[in-house]
């Protein structure tokens, strides 16, 4: 393993530059120390991304590579660090078209003056053919991949939780149907058996009615009943019904005050209105004696007798 240390300066002023030498195939095998200074003051980098940017021989590999860079909180301070070259750095034999490293904090960015790589091919026809290696771009790559793996590992288990919550609330209304079902069946079969035996029931009752007429019906067609000639015949007296009929009990007026009710026996009605019993009537019920009398006085009979 070689080991060669480069003084790199902010400032870019043109002076002897450093070489690197490699050979096709060498990997992570070529480390260098790297002292980065500004018009030759050490610069901190620490919070700077570092990041070594480089364009092979005839422009065939650009390699913007972060994963080599190491160092410690000290060196980064003094503005030092190690980078170790990846295997792709070598993948094309000649002289680089240019090398130089980054230092990135937020939108701040400056890059260090440029060095040489030397790059000697090797006797194996098989290399692999050169290929742009960009470290932080792949870095990113990988994390949006695990972010995505990660994003879709959750999202089964939620959707997983949210298939077995979905099944459970269908079993739940499958037993809520199944319950509701049950209490209208019930219901439906409480309301035929009620239906029914109230049917039941006014059909007897109605047939217990009709028996009862039919009953009454066949007694009264039994029944032994007088014809009028044969009630006449045998309930009527001296005066037939029809005699009887044609008498009218006409109304007689008012009494006057001083009237003896026993002596009243033309056949009619009479009005007493407000005369006192016993003083303007006379001869009245021992109860009404001394009373104020509203009423109406009948008398009724016949030629020989009255009441």
């Amino acid at each position: 393993m070689s080991h060669k240390t480069l003084n790199l300066d902010l400032a870019k002023t043109p002076i002897l530059k450093s070489i690197v030498y490699g050979r096709i195939g060498d990997e992570d095998m070529q480390t260098v120390t790297v002292n980065i200074t500004s018009r030759d003051t050490p610069v901190d980098l620490t919070g700077f991304t570092i990041t070594f940017e480089g364009i092979t021989s005839g422009g065939q590999t650009k390699v913007f590579d972060v994963d080599g860079i190491s160092s410690t909180a000290t060196g980064l301070k003094a503005g030092k660090f190690d980078y170790t070259f990846p295997n792709m750095a070598f993948a094309v034999a000649g002289n680089y078209e240019i090398a130089y490293f980054s230092i990135v904090k937020g939108d701040k960015r400056d890059t260090t003056g440029e060095f040489d790589i030397i790059v000697d091919g090797n006797a194996d026809i098989d290399a692999p053919l050169a290929e742009t290696i960009i470290t932080e771009y792949n870095k990113l790559v990988k994390e949006l991949h695990q972010i995505t793996d990660k994003y879709i590992s959750d999202s089964d288990a939620k959707f997983a939780d949210l298939n077995k919550k979905i099944a459970d609330l269908q079993t739940k209304i499958t037993q809520y149907q199944n319950t509701v079902k049950n209490t209208a069946d019930t219901a439906v079969s409480t309301i035929n058996t009620t239906k029914d035996s109230a049917v039941s029931t006014v059909n007897s009752t109605a047939s217990s009615a009709v028996k009862t007429i039919n009953d009454a019906l066949e007694e009264f067609k039994k029944g032994d009943f007088y014809t009028k000639a044969e009630a006449d015949a045998k309930f009527a007296t001296g005066q037939s019904l029809t005699d009887l009929s044609t008498k009218v009990i006409a109304n007689k007026g008012n009494l006057a005050s001083g009237t003896d009710l026993d002596n009243v026996i033309d056949i009619g009605t009479y009005r007493i209105g407000g005369l006192t019993g016993g003083t303007d009537i006379i001869n009245v019920p021992s109860e009404r004696s001394g009373i104020t009398i509203y009423a109406y006085l009948t008398v009724n009979g016949t030629t020989t007798s009255v009441v």
